[in-house]
């Protein structure tokens, strides 16, 4: 297994706020499954893990992560595609391409081939979810303790009993999320997993035994036209096309077929314009002009069109995806803020910075 090692204490906090959902300063149980001798490596050893304290002790080795959930390992993977343009922000602000470039972060020879599953010599985005979701790669690295919790095999568990039973001493992952066959627990981030019933979801997991692009992008793209899709469903429908299809013509066609939906909701646009990040410059900002031109969106969800918008490569393609943001939908003072900042720090050229501040205010 590889090791994410090296960080400062700062990039543990920014890891540690991904993991804080809901913003209380706190590791909560649905947010990471922490067994309770892990409890004893962390902070006061109070029960409660603070994400100072979390940070702390990933920072000191006393603890490390592994095998997070797809939530989780998304937000990981925006961080450090492009680390040193988030270092400083709030994960609200962070932004992502689809690639983990040394000018990003420099793994290690081992890590790195660990990561690198299609042996390219580059990282991309999606081969490093995978590697944190499978527990390939974690972060952090132990101190070699000779009754560390996390270096003893697991003991297998009683017959009657339940797996992942976090009352085992012997549990020695400390953030262990349940396998795919446990869909009831409630804490489980991947939305893969969430306790819902979900026809979509079944017709989903179809998607595991298709070898060919074509015939995933047939399917998702029929999914994506159904009626009635729920938010789970849509959100469901764009991370999944995220997750197992890899040429950028097909995926920009489920996108954009979900984009296009007059239904789509607050999740479903936010998650379609993440995974817009990985497409290329051309499909990424039509995507944003489309889910801009025809939706109101939440603020929640213009933040994350301005932040898509960023990535693009070009002053003018910028230029032009934040003018229709600007023009279609009612910014308040935050999204504005988002706006300027943006310009600030991802658009060279004059003209085409006082083209959208002309029409901004």
């Amino acid at each position: 297994m590889g090791s994410i090692t090296g960080l400062n204490n700062a990039d543990y906090m920014a890891l540690a706020r991904a993991m804080d959902t809901n913003g209380n300063n706190r590791i909560d149980k649905n947010e990471a499954n922490i067994d309770y001798r892990t409890h004893n490596k962390i902070g006061n050893q109070n029960g409660v893990v603070g994400t100072r304290e979390f940070a702390d002790a990933l920072s000191n080795g006393d603890v490390f992560l592994t095998s997070v959930g797809e939530a989780t390992a998304e937000k990981f993977a925006d961080y450090f595609s492009k680390r040193n343009e988030n270092f400083d922000k709030p994960v609200a602000q962070w932004i992502s391409d689809a690639w983990v470039s040394k000018d990003d972060f420099e793994f290690s020879a081992d890590n790195k081939r660990t990561i690198d599953q299609n042996n390219d010599n580059r990282v991309s985005r999606k081969e490093l979810v995978s590697a944190l979701v499978s527990g390939h790669l974690a972060i952090g690295k132990s101190r070699q303790v000779s009754q560390d919790p996390f270096t003893q095999p697991q003991r297998p568990a009683p017959a009657t009993g339940n797996p992942f039973n976090n009352n085992d001493p012997f549990n020695n992952d400390p953030f262990t999320q349940p396998q795919r066959p446990v869909n009831n627990n409630p804490f489980n981030n991947d939305p893969f997993d969430r306790p819902q019933h979900s026809e979509v979801g079944l017709k989903l997991q179809l998607l595991e035994s298709m070898s060919s692009d074509y015939s995933k992008g047939q399917l998702l793209q029929e999914l994506a036209k159904s009626k009635d899709l729920n938010a789970y469903d849509q959100e469901m429908i764009a991370t999944a096309a995220s997750r197992h299809v890899s040429d950028n013509y097909t995926l920009n066609n489920v996108l954009t077929q979900l984009a296009r939906r007059s239904d789509l909701s607050e999740p479903g646009a936010i998650k379609v314009l993440k995974v817009a990040r990985e497409l290329d410059d051309y499909s990424k900002g039509n995507l944003v002009k489309e889910i801009a031109s025809n939706h109101r969106l939440s603020p929640s969800a213009q933040r994350s069109a301005i932040i898509t918008a960023g990535t693009l490569d070009s002053d003018y393609s910028i230029g032009q995806a934040l003018l229709t943001i600007v023009r279609k939908q009612p910014l308040e003072y935050a999204e504005k803020e988002l706006m300027v900042q943006t310009l600030n720090e991802k658009i060279s050229s004059d003209y085409s910075r006082n083209q959208v501040i002309q029409e901004l205010f």
